[in-house]
């Protein structure tokens, strides 16, 4: 979903992301966004009289002009942000975490409070623009909510083994969902059946 602001700032959210935007602060110079959930990207038209600012909870991004993505969900324990293109200024409550600028990307642990800054791999970082994504060792809780935006279908497990386990698996919009789901089972020798609408893996 591509959302104009009144500043010409533009924002592309994912499935199922959720944002909260006051329009008319907008046009009084307050540009500031609530980041409920979800993975939202950010092309902030640069004002330097106005600073853009958006609260994914603690977790607070100030930026003048640029591009960048936050993922947050409330579910996960790790926020990220992404930036593509200029610099940002990241705060956890009042602390100030970090800056981040072009081709970085920081990580943030919701309940021990730290955090990791690395280089963004800005090829694959791309390729969401064409429905593809690469994850590398995420939860078996990330990767259920990956397949749901991308796919709309519900993943789900039972199983305290195959929550603790790591995936590295690319999505592909464009492919099979079937095939997908073939190669998350074998990745740790896995199982799934289909219950209703959903999908149990054991």
């Amino acid at each position: 979903i591509r959302i104009d602001l009144p500043d010409g700032s533009i924002l592309t959210l994912n499935p199922n992301s959720k944002i909260k935007v006051d329009i008319a602060g907008f046009h009084n110079g307050n540009r500031h966004i609530d980041h409920i959930r979800g993975d939202v990207f950010f092309e902030v038209k640069s004002d330097s009289n106005s600073i853009f600012t958006v609260n994914a909870g603690e977790l607070n991004t100030k930026v003048l002009g640029t591009s960048f993505m936050i993922s947050s969900y409330p579910e996960l324990n790790q926020q990220k942000v992404s930036v593509r293109s200029g610099l940002v200024e990241v705060k956890l409550g009042h602390k100030l975490l970090s800056k981040v600028s072009r081709s970085e990307e920081l990580i943030v642990n919701r309940s021990s409070q730290e955090f990791k800054l690395g280089n963004l791999d800005i090829i694959q970082f791309n390729k969401r623009d064409y429905g593809q994504l690469l994850l590398k060792q995420v939860t078996f809780q990330e990767l259920a909510i990956q397949i749901n935006n991308y796919f709309g279908i519900q993943i789900t497990t039972k199983s305290k083994k195959i929550l603790s386990q790591k995936y590295t698996v690319p999505i592909d919009k464009n492919k099979p969902i079937q095939d997908l789901l073939k190669a998350i089972a074998e990745l740790h020798k896995n199982q799934y059946r289909k219950e209703g609408e959903l999908l149990i893996f054991y």
